[in-house]
């Protein structure tokens, strides 16, 4: 073998492990590349997720809270509507007696 035959040789070898080179390459580097996109994915979900529980449980708590307001509220204006009515009935009640005694003081009975 001379030299130009073991030029050849080592040329077919070095172009025989670039081919192997380029076609791992070729396959691996879409897998890589996905693995990364799938993490960032993965990543941002996690975030978004945890961004909007937070929002949400805080927009919940506070919805919450101003139902237990909103029924605070509408008891003591029950509360207080209902006193009211009850001291108007009982205004009513002696204004009533009085003219019963005054009619029965007034007007004599019939026997």
């Amino acid at each position: 073998m001379n030299i130009l035959q073991w030029l050849q040789a080592a040329g077919s070898i070095v172009t025989l492990i670039g081919v192997i080179f380029i076609i791992y390459k070729t396959f691996s580097d879409p897998d890589i590349k996905a693995a990364n996109k799938i993490d960032l994915l993965t990543q941002g979900c996690d975030l978004k997720h945890k961004a909007l529980d937070s929002l949400w449980g805080e927009k919940f708590t506070n919805i919450e809270n101003n139902i237990v307001e909103i029924n605070k509220s509408f008891a003591f204006l029950q509360e207080n509507d209902l006193k009211h009515v009850e001291e108007s009935v009982k205004a009513l009640e002696l204004g009533q007696e009085r003219i019963v005694t005054m009619l029965n003081e007034r007007l004599p009975r019939k026997e």
